[in-house]
């Protein structure tokens, strides 16, 4: 879930039901009336997500942002040492 928190901007759900494969998409517009919006401009990683868009809505200069990112496997794999 990410969204631009310096100025007005929609909420970004993105899940791996709806898209299966990066780029991600379609996503969830929260805030909006939209039910799916199509997108793609992140990757789902194992460990988070990667942006791979200078859009406004993701990355823009200047602007702050917050976000949180749900595992489905949190420390599934995890090998301490």
């Amino acid at each position: 879930m990410t969204k631009a928190s310096s100025r007005l901007s929609a909420w970004y759900i993105h899940d791996t039901a709806r898209g299966t494969y990066n780029v991600i998409g379609p996503v969830l517009a929260a805030n909006t009336s939209a039910a799916e919006i199509t997108p793609t401009r992140l990757d789902i990683l194992s460990n988070g997500f990667k942006i791979r868009d200078n859009d406004s809505e993701y990355n823009a200069s200047g602007d702050t942002y917050v976000w949180a990112a749900f595992a489905e496997h949190p420390f599934a794999y995890a090998r301490a040492r």
